[in-house]
């Protein structure tokens, strides 16, 4: 591809890759960025890495400009760079769609094996869901709201010398629950469906990074926060296949505010 400058080849202590610039802008402005050529191992400046569903082959295709070339992109993506564009700075992200040249066999297995240290290196790592769909919102609630509940149980924890007991855990849940409704179960649900969460290489980034946040649209939650809903509402689902990916969110050990999904189910 012509806008693809070879990389150096890897050394004893360094590893390259590209970063896209993101180039500013907002409403109708096309999308278009540059690639920048970095050490990972040092990069010289912040990046994030973005972790999304790549989508499926025969989706149609979506346009954005690099080096003045017109570069196919599949709707997904375009979503998610459309959301993550800021209107007066560039952007320095890692996106393997966009980084990456596939026509090329060596570098292509060289960056794939190179793959956990770029999500590592990584500023943070953006877990892209999709577009917002109605009730999303609720999903991200009810996230939010078991997130303040773990913490709120493990303070407990760290300063009761007894085991603290259930009505109290009662108490804190029906405090923080308060206002929520059997849809925000179900919208949790859904959002746990979507392709995101069954895709192999999106649990691997995810496992790899230091700091994830999770967007779908301009909604945005720690990944750390949708930890105490996310195996229970995957066994709330069904219990996946074996092997599947869903399978590893599923297998997360409980964590404190887990429980509090049962009372608005």
């Amino acid at each position: 591809m012509a806008y693809f400058q070879a990389l150096p080849s890897p050394e004893r202590s360094r590893l390259f890759t590209r970063v896209f610039q993101l180039a500013p802008g907002s409403g109708d402005d096309p999308l278009k960025g540059h690639l920048q050529t970095v050490d990972i191992t040092s990069p010289p400046f912040p990046y994030e890495a973005l972790s999304h569903h790549p989508g499926l082959a025969n989706d149609p295709s979506a346009f954005l400009w690099i080096q003045n070339h017109a570069v196919p992109i599949r709707p997904n993506l375009e979503a998610a760079l459309l959301a993550l564009r800021d209107p007066e700075q560039p952007r320095a992200l890692w996106v393997d769609a966009l980084c990456i040249n596939k026509d090329d066999v060596d570098e292509h297995s060289r960056q794939i094996r190179d793959m956990s240290v770029i999500y590592k290196q990584a500023s943070r790592v953006i877990a892209w869901l999709g577009s917002k769909t109605e009730g999303m919102d609720l999903a991200f609630e009810l996230a939010h709201r078991l997130a303040r509940i773990r913490e709120v149980e493990d303070e407990q924890d760290r300063l009761s010398e007894v085991p603290v007991d259930s009505e109290s855990r009662e108490e804190v849940r029906e405090v923080f629950l308060h206002g929520l409704s059997p849809e925000n179960l179900h919208q949790l649900h859904q959002m746990f469906r979507r392709p995101y969460f069954t895709h192999y290489w999106c649990v691997v980034e995810v496992m790899a990074a230091a700091d994830v946040i999770v967007k779908s649209g301009d909604l945005e939650i720690s990944f750390n926060d949708i930890g105490p809903s996310l195996s229970s509402a995957a066994q709330a689902n069904a219990t996946p296949q074996q092997d599947s990916p869903l399978e590893v969110w599923w297998k997360r050990p409980r964590a404190a505010g887990d429980d509090a999904l049962l009372s608005l189910g």
